[in-house]
């Protein structure tokens, strides 16, 4: 059976083609499956996400297993923010840089011993 990553992330699908490897006969991403598909992240959880890029890649390719995920770092001092909108923390379109600019600016007077979070990721 072949597995198709929903993602175009290389790292990514090098990940779990390293972990998954010998799981599938083959392991792709969804451009090399010849899928483009651009899903909107619109779900309030890292699970919701998750699933909806997972139901809508197999609607496409009903005869694969398919995976997909969500990710994001989730900050304490900021009630678990960015969370889900790691990716677009300073708004749609900037980049790392003005997510982290962002990040830090909302920091700013927390102090440090206060600066713990995590990184989460639904599958």
């Amino acid at each position: 059976m072949r597995l198709i990553i929903a993602s175009n992330n290389k790292n990514k699908v090098r990940e779990i083609k390293e972990i998954l490897g010998d799981k599938f006969e083959e392991i792709v991403s969804m451009r090399e499956a010849g899928i483009e598909l651009d899903v909107e992240e619109d779900a309030d959880t890292f699970i919701g996400n998750a699933r909806k890029k997972a139901e809508e890649t197999a609607k496409l390719c009903p005869q694969d297993a398919v995976l997909a995920d969500d990710s994001g770092l989730c900050v304490d001092a900021l009630n678990g923010a960015p969370g889900v909108y790691s990716a677009r923390f300073a708004d749609e379109g900037h980049d790392d840089a003005a997510n982290r600019a962002k990040l830090f600016a909302e920091l700013r007077d927390v102090p440090a011993e206060r600066r713990t979070a995590h990184f989460a990721c639904a599958m």
